[in-house]
């Protein structure tokens, strides 16, 4: 029997801040007639997450425009790219730390980080180096 594990890392934001940040969008989102009995977030998480990138074409007809709402006015407030992720706390760690987590999702959001003018310089030289360690 092998163990092991995996080192995963995202920026991520909790849905409490994406409803201070893009208030109506939310309220659109959480109050749609749909919304509940599709299951919320966890489900709409769990949904993009099954059928990747190819998402569009089989997700809920009420919930393509909202997605995309939302991802457009968080970009329009911050300039950052947001994405919806599923999580399965089942598979996940006690230390794992995810504001949403227990809810079987998370929202990452691409576009954070930028390099530094040296950085830019020396990009060809320096990697970004990963790892775990297991105990």
């Amino acid at each position: 029997m092998g163990m092991g594990s995996i080192p995963c890392h995202a920026d991520v934001i909790s849905l409490e801040n994406l409803r201070k940040l893009c208030p109506a969008t939310m309220q659109d989102i959480e109050k749609h007639p749909d919304w509940e009995a599709f299951g919320g977030w966890e489900s709409a998480a769990r949904h993009i997450d099954e059928y990747g990138p190819d998402y569009e074409e089989v997700t809920p007809l009420f919930l393509k425009p909202l997605y995309r709402e939302l991802r457009e006015a968080f970009n329009k407030v911050t300039g950052l790219t947001l994405f919806l992720n599923y999580y399965d706390p089942e598979a996940g760690d006690r230390y794992d730390e995810l504001p949403d987590g227990d809810y079987g999702l998370y929202f990452s959001v691409d576009g954070v980080w930028q390099r530094t003018e040296s950085g830019e310089k020396f990009k060809e030289y320096i990697d970004t180096g990963t790892w775990t360690v297991f105990g």
